[in-house]
């Protein structure tokens, strides 16, 4: 459960002064001899406060004991102020040198590749088209990765080509953690431009694979499409929702270099060196 930093000063404010509170009426009992050996010490402690503090007052002991509690709990307070500052101050040095170091780069990139609506596309039809399956009188949700249906395995999902782009970085940095100086496998100077438009790369994906445009659902998938596509250099070493038996991709190496990639309109290595300069260089300027 989160709690405010306001509702967690008042808590522990109240608990300072409970504890102060039993300790000056302590003290003021012991100012008048009465220590836990007394027969009335008991008596005195299960009295009710105002009770208590009208019958030290009849003491003269009430007042300071009052007083003294005063002091306390403004101390207390200091210490509270005191002690939320410097957790705050540690927080935010913890955060900033977390935010720096190369960690933080790790748990971002991991952070990206997990979701896999990061690579959603389409190729030919409009995202969130709605799919009928053929024979079917039900619509389907809209889909927003391309689909390939294989007798064997079932649904499989295949992952816009930046996925692979960004792979390639994870990998590269990953071996290089904790290193002062970094090397990308690819610079500005190897940088490839595109031919034709993302569109057109798109419309022809599946042909250039030799994998199906639709899915077959009338016959229950395609037999072989699965290792058909791993035989032209996919891999599915990604993890699955519930909807895909599995997921697919290319790897950096195994997408043509002039390709114009549907989201990010960069070639692969474009888009690699804009990944390697937003990640790997700029951790240097946090």
């Amino acid at each position: 459960m989160n709690i405010s930093e306001s509702r967690l000063r008042q808590i522990i404010l109240e608990e300072v002064q409970m504890h102060l509170l039993e300790h000056y009426i302590e003290e003021a009992l012991k100012d008048l001899d009465v220590d836990e050996d007394d027969p009335d010490y008991e008596k005195y402690k299960k009295m009710s406060r105002r009770a208590l503090f009208k019958k030290l007052g009849t003491w003269g002991a009430g007042a300071a004991a009052m007083a003294a509690l005063g002091g306390g709990i403004r101390a207390g307070e200091k210490d509270i102020e005191h002690g939320i500052a410097s957790r705050r101050a540690t927080h935010e040095k913890e955060r900033a040198d977390y935010k720096a170091s190369d960690q933080y780069i790790v748990d971002e990139l991991d952070g990206v590749l997990s979701r896999p609506s990061n690579f959603s596309w389409v190729w030919g039809e409009e995202r969130g088209a709605m799919q009928t399956e053929p024979g079917s009188t039900s619509v389907s949700l809209p889909q927003d990765f391309p689909i390939l249906l294989d007798k064997d395995h079932g649904t499989i999902g295949v992952l816009s080509p930046e996925y692979g782009v960004y792979r390639a970085v994870q990998e590269d940095f990953n071996d290089q953690v904790d290193k002062e100086t970094k090397i990308p496998r690819l610079e500005e100077t190897d940088t490839i431009s595109g031919e034709g438009s993302a569109e057109k790369w798109k419309q022809e994906f599946p042909d250039t694979y030799g994998l199906p445009r639709t899915p077959d659902y009338v016959g229950a998938g395609n037999k072989g499409v699965f290792q058909k596509a791993i035989n032209a250099g996919f891999k599915s070493d990604v993890g699955i929702s519930r909807q895909y038996k599995a997921m697919i991709y290319l790897p950096l190496n195994e997408i043509p270099p002039t390709m114009v990639m549907p989201n990010s309109h960069m070639t692969p290595s474009e888009f690699y060196v804009h990944l390697w300069d937003k990640y790997a260089l700029n951790r240097l300027k946090r």
